[in-house]
């Protein structure tokens, strides 16, 4: 049988110190939760940002991304090395 929360601080509340002890743990409970959602919030700014967040399958928009900043990286981040790539891979794309 798994328990609620409720059905635990009421056991815990009824033994020595119980109150003392639901005390604390609805205070490191408040603590993760906040956290997570602290995370979230930070998470869905990156996505917003990189314009991945409302996607359909952002795994795999997330997937795409890295594919492209490692490609970018293997170029050592040069412009002129990125723009001679790009003429090659994609020659319809010329001015």
């Amino acid at each position: 049988m798994a328990y609620t929360l409720q059905q635990i601080f009421e056991a815990l509340g009824k033994v020595e110190n119980g109150g003392s002890m639901v005390a604390d743990l609805q205070t490191e409970i408040s603590k993760v939760r906040s956290e997570a959602a602290n995370n979230r919030i930070s998470r869905n700014k990156v996505l917003d940002a990189l314009g991945l967040r409302d996607g359909d399958n952002v795994d795999d928009s997330i997937k795409n991304l890295a594919t492209t900043l490692s490609v970018l990286q293997q170029l050592g981040g040069d412009p002129q090395k990125m723009g001679t790539q790009m003429e090659t891979s994609f020659p319809h794309m010329r001015g």
